[in-house]
């Protein structure tokens, strides 16, 4: 693993960056940008896999950005949690604008390589966002389970739906879209 700092991360990581590297993220613990290779992303993909089915992390598809660091693209995977509530420290380094969000953020120099571990990650996610629909007629319907409920209601941090059900069921202390706690 390589580590940097917050003040180097634009010019050693970019320009001097391990060949094996793949992958670059922030680690809070440490205060420093680090990187995986391909053997220790399998290894985190293993972990991730084991948080992804219990419920405690979540990637969604719509957090998969492209942003660039000295006119660098790199592809983002941010993995979500409920108890990932700061916002990542990572997302403020980009060129021309931030980008907020709670969570991890993975920073991939490829976008095959993010994309792979997206739609593998995927498979194994235990909430999904539902496909952007702005048909108000409709009955309300829980985002996470899909149900139509008498108990859903639209939360007021993000406007999405969520029943009761699934707050209990996955004990959701906060938004799993927002992480604004209920």
């Amino acid at each position: 693993m390589t580590f940097f700092t917050k003040d180097d991360i634009k010019s050693k990581w970019v320009d001097n960056k391990d060949p094996h590297d793949i992958c670059i993220f922030y680690h809070d613990s440490i205060d420093a940008f680090m990187c995986f290779n391909k053997d220790e992303i399998k290894l985190q993909m293993c972990l991730w896999k084991k948080l992804l089915i219990s419920g405690d992390i979540y990637v969604f598809d719509q957090n998969c950005k492209t942003k660039t660091i000295n006119g660098v693209q790199y592809y983002l995977l941010v993995i979500q949690g409920n108890n990932i509530q700061e916002i990542a420290k990572s997302g403020l380094v980009f060129d021309n604008e931030s980008f907020i969000v709670s969570g991890l953020i993975y920073m991939f120099k490829s976008k095959q390589n993010r994309d792979d571990v997206f739609k593998w990650l995927s498979k194994f996610n235990q909430i999904t966002l539902p496909p952007n629909d702005d048909d108000d007629d409709e009955k309300l319907c829980c985002d996470i389970c899909m149900d139509e409920k008498e108990e859903c209601f639209k939360s007021s941090c993000c406007n999405q739906n969520i029943c009761n059900i699934c707050i209990k069921r996955k004990k959701l202390n906060s938004c799993p879209f927002c992480r604004k706690e209920f």
